[in-house]
């Protein structure tokens, strides 16, 4: 793949945030630390990370899309019946993570942290989906991977993460079923501003919503998450500190407007970068610092 893909994407000069330090705390997490703001950016950031992601991600939607037809609900039917159903999932799921991780080592590059790096969100959904995924037959270490390649495309990308985490503070870990998770998936799309992002998230709820009613799914989801932390899901101060600006979502089921005058927006210092007088013999950023409301 060029590495040009992402000259584009630079040579925006948007005001970027200006890194103070970064911190690993034996807890766990990647803390990014900018100046003048209050609390940390969590996640690991990385232009190039996040286009790797970007792909595999796609793959998975286009297939959970096609897989949310109805017309598939036969086949469904038929597979809970078959005697080496077990044996097919781990063959499918192993397939699965070698398609994901042809994707996250784009670059020659492998973009997998250690767990201990991952958001707290990600590492809970790490433990959930394993758990869940033993429950129904798979292996340990493939439900372990599986678990952690779909964590991974989660924890990688900070937009989709704050609107998880956005939704599930709407709920608790003993009132999900079937019913509740379409109320969630229906509060998401009340709040999404992005036109193409709510058809996703309703195909996985649908899949979900119909995996719910095999009595073995649901005994896995429920024993899955009753054994998770499950204020690792949801908000805490740092999310609320970086959600309530954030454009393009209206987090906490307020518009930006209303949270901007809620919570009035900070100035912070910021770099403009000029790339355009940058070349490839001498790459050294020119920048101009400034304070900008963000």
């Amino acid at each position: 793949m060029n590495p040009n893909l992402f000259h584009e994407r630079r040579a925006r000069s948007r005001p970027e945030k200006i890194i103070y330090t970064v911190d690993t705390p034996k807890s766990g997490g990647f803390f990014t630390y900018h100046e003048s703001f209050d609390y940390p950016q969590k996640g690991f950031v990385n232009e190039y990370v996040l286009q790797a992601v970007n792909l595999a991600k796609r793959l998975v939607i286009t297939w959970i899309r096609l897989l949310a037809h109805k017309q598939f609900i036969p086949f469904y039917i038929l597979f809970i019946f078959l005697p080496f159903k077990a044996k097919i999932l781990n063959r499918i799921l192993k397939e699965f993570n070698s398609a994901i991780s042809f994707f996250l080592q784009t670059y020659q590059n492998k973009y997998y942290l250690d767990q201990q790096y991952y958001t707290e969100l990600g590492r809970e959904l790490i433990k959930i989906g394993t758990v869940f995924l033993k429950n129904l037959g798979v292996k340990e270490n493939v439900a372990e991977e599986t678990a952690f390649n779909l964590a991974t495309l989660i924890d990688y990308d900070s937009a989709y993460r704050i609107r998880i985490k956005d939704i599930l503070s709407e709920t608790s870990s003993d009132r999900l079923n079937r019913k509740e998770i379409q109320r969630l998936v229906n509060l998401y799309c009340q709040r999404e501003t992005r036109k193409d992002l709510p058809d996703k998230f309703k195909s996985i709820g649908k899949l979900i919503g119909w995996a719910l009613l095999i009595p073995k799914v649901k005994r896995a989801f429920s024993k899955a998450t009753k054994e998770c932390d499950f204020q690792n899901l949801q908000f805490d101060d740092i999310d609320h500190y970086h959600a309530r600006n954030a454009k393009g979502y209206n987090f906490f089921g307020m518009t930006l407007e209303e949270r901007d005058k809620r919570w009035p927006r900070e100035k912070h210092s910021v770099v403009i970068y000029n790339y355009d007088n940058m070349s490839d013999d001498n790459l050294e950023e020119i920048f101009i610092k400034s304070k900008k409301n963000l």
